[in-house]
């Protein structure tokens, strides 16, 4: 085995003492309050007596805990290789100072002696420094070649147990189960945020949780510089400029949280820490934020995800958010939202009946991991959002971008029907070549609408930019109730 070796030679005044060489490392290390040092340490005089000090030194504070102080009792004294262990005091960043050094125990103005340094260790005082994350983290680098399932598996009830053991006997066992998804699966992560008392969803590809243990802070804000520090022990996933959102529980009530809570924010910087705990800053700039600095520790929210990637394949939105007609308002009466498949982007025909034939599960499902504010269990905040009630349909009407958009010439008081060609005309799925509006079958002349019968509609050839005017009328009678107003009556 090989360890450090400090040594020194030299001459002062008579019962000097004389510190150096000096050992410190090169990077620090994150250390709870209670955690303990230990190191193997032998000081030898040479010269003179030996005079070696060791010890912590907070990064960040500049405070010191004292590890090794010890003078010989002699000009030729030696030790045996000792350990010493040492209780943390306080939580923090720390890098280890050795420092050897010698007495002139003799007063013949010689000095010199030598230190040996070797197996420094960190032993946590918690339980476990294992939780969910790492464990999981874990899980994700299990990968197969080849997979072959018994008759009647299904490839989502196939499971791999991740069992993590410490050889030093420190910690007890732990084991983590996964689901083996397919590549056919993909996850997506639905966000729905209330900012400025407006409802609003959005779909992401990636969710990345925020680093932290006890005694740090998962979260800062510098007011002066408007950034926002969040933590994370892999930042391979994010990407400078990248707009993100947080997400989870950052503090319940906590005003700074429910502030913060579902804005789009920039990254305006990466860093690797030396510690391990790296960070990202989000730029706040032009966001109501408040004006002095504050921290949401890992204590207050260990459940914080910062999600980032907004989804290329799928997207949600509420129903009534896209107005059916031209100048109608938005409406969220009818408590619908809707998840989907971005418009054109499949790269193979299917539907949702062979999705569950062939997997035995819907081409949409909601999964089980659900980021709350409140400490409500999973299944019950699901069945409060109505997420375990799922409708699932292949066809439908963008209302978004509706290939048939009805809308209102005010200057000639009539209706006026407009057709997307791409969407119904010639050449397409549909492939009609022209359309019309018209009244109740039964109806002689012109109703209330300006709409004639079938038999009296006129038709218009759906080429592109063509418009079907109905006849000008004036309304009367009650007021349009709002949800029939909701769908363009």
């Amino acid at each position: 085995d090989k360890s450090v070796q400090m040594q020194s030679s030299l001459s002062s005044a008579s019962y000097a003492v004389s510190r150096g060489p000096a050992l410190v490392s090169d990077s620090q290390v994150s250390v709870n309050a209670g955690d303990t040092i230990s190191f193997d340490w032998k000081a030898q005089g040479g010269s003179d007596a030996y005079d070696v000090y060791g010890y912590l030194l907070n990064t960040s504070t500049g405070a010191t805990v004292e590890l090794l102080n010890e003078t010989a009792a002699s000009g030729n004294a030696s030790t045996n290789w000792a350990t010493v262990s040492t209780t943390v005091p306080s939580s923090g960043t720390y890098k280890f100072v050795f420092v050897s050094g010698s007495f002139d125990f003799s007063g013949g103005q010689a000095l010199g002696a030598q230190l040996y340094i070797d197996n420094i260790d960190v032993s946590s005082n918690r339980p476990s420094m294992v939780n969910e994350d790492v464990m999981g983290k874990i899980a994700s680098l299990v990968s197969f070649n080849g997979l072959t399932l018994s008759s009647g598996v299904s490839p989502a009830d196939a499971k791999v147990n991740v069992t993590i053991s410490d050889l030093q006997g420190n910690m007890a066992q732990q084991t983590l189960s996964r689901t083996i998804e397919g590549a056919h699966l993909s996850k997506h992560y639905l966000s729905h945020t209330y900012v400025g008392k407006r409802p609003k969803v959005e779909v992401f590809d990636a969710a990345t949780k925020a680093y932290g243990f006890e005694g740090n802070n998962l979260i800062e804000y510098v007011a002066t510089n408007n950034l926002l520090r969040v933590y994370f022990d892999d930042l391979a996933d994010f990407a400078l400029n990248e707009v993100v959102s947080l997400s989870g529980n950052l503090g319940l009530d906590d005003s700074n949280s429910q502030t913060i809570t579902g804005q789009n924010l920039r990254i305006a910087a990466i860093v690797e820490g030396d510690d391990g705990r790296s960070y990202i800053d989000l730029s706040t700039s032009g966001l109501p934020m408040p004006e002095s600095d504050f921290t949401i520790p890992y204590e207050t929210g260990r459940d914080v995800f910062v999600l980032h990637k907004p989804s290329e394949s799928m997207e949600a939105f509420f129903e009534g958010s896209h107005p059916l007609y031209e100048g109608a308002k938005v409406e969220y009466t009818s408590n619908r939202l809707i998840v989907r498949e971005k418009q054109g982007l499949r790269s193979i025909s299917y539907n949702n009946t062979g999705v569950v034939a062939a997997l035995s599960k819907n081409a949409i499902t909601i999964g089980s991991e659900l980021i709350s504010w409140s400490d409500v269990s999973d299944g019950a905040n699901k069945a409060a959002l109505g997420l375990n009630n799922l409708t699932i349909s292949d066809d439908w009407v963008d209302e978004k971008n509706p290939p048939v958009k009805v809308g209102y010439d005010a200057i000639n008081q009539r209706l006026k029907f407009e057709v997307d060609r791409t969407v119904l005309g010639s050449g397409t799925d549909s492939n009609f070549n022209s359309f019309s509006a018209y009244g109740s079958a039964t109806q002689t002349g012109t109703n209330n609408l300006g709409l004639t019968n079938a038999d009296n509609a006129q038709r218009v050839a759906i080429r592109g930019g063509e418009v079907y005017y109905g006849s000008s009328f004036t309304a009367t009678g009650e007021e349009i109730q709002p949800n029939d107003k909701r769908y363009g009556v």
